[in-house]
Formats: structure tokens, sequence, C-alpha cells
């Protein structure tokens, strides 16, 4: 989890004020560790604001999941290529076949599949008593 920049602020704040890491954490209900991790990360790069997360960007977005979704629910059976092609001409965008076969599980759908063909089934409600 992320902690939020007024927090992130307040931290180091009351660091700079000469409080402990201890006694900010307990102030602020927030753990130890993130506390040290904060005021160290304020020592060496001088701003409390994190860093943007490095790797590659999705491929897919929540709206292309969603369309995936869609078109495998058109025809369960469809072959996973045909859904790639149909999605491909949706979105206005190239994804193999690989990236829509893993997308939906994000959703919280699953493949029920052979080599080719598929079944995609919806998520289950767990009963809560």
């Amino acid at each position: 989890m992320v902690t939020p920049i007024p927090i992130r602020n307040r931290i180091i704040g009351m660091h700079l004020a000469g409080a402990k890491p201890l006694a900010i954490a307990d102030e602020l209900s927030v753990p130890v560790k993130t506390t040290r991790r904060i005021i160290k990360q304020f020592k060496v790069e001088g701003d409390s604001v994190p860093k943007k997360s490095y790797g590659r960007p999705r491929k897919l977005g929540p709206r292309a999941i969603r369309v995936a979704v869609e078109i495998a629910e058109e025809d369960p059976r469809r072959p996973f290529q045909e859904i790639t092609d149909l999605l491909n001409k949706r979105i206005r965008a190239t994804v193999c076949k690989h990236t829509v076969i893993k997308a939906p599980r994000k959703e919280g759908y699953f493949y029920s599949s052979s080599c080719e063909k598929i079944i995609l089934k919806r998520p289950t409600k767990t009963a809560t008593t």
C-alpha cells in the first residue's frame, strides 16, 4: 500500500522537529518500517514523494480487458486467436494471444480450456455466513 502524501509530509515534518521514528509511527498509526523508509528516502533524495514505478506499462487497460471478456462471452467456445483478432480490431492495438489469455484473470474471470478452445467462466461468489 502506498502511504498518502499528507501522511508522508507529516512524517517528514515530525522528523525535522526532532521526533524519533517510533514516536512518529505511534502517533500517526503507521508502521515503524514505513516511517523509517520515508525518512531514509527524504534524507537520500530530499523529497517525500515516492518515485515513479519502473517496468513495462500494462499492455491492456481495464477497458480493453472488459472488451476481451465481452468478445469471449459472445461465443464461449471461440478460439483464442479469433478473440485476439477481434480485440485487436476493436481497440486498434496489437496484442498477442497470450495477453488475451491472461488479461481476464484480472477481472476475476478464468478460462477452462483445452489447447485452442475456451469456456469463459464468471467469477463465483463465495457464500458468507
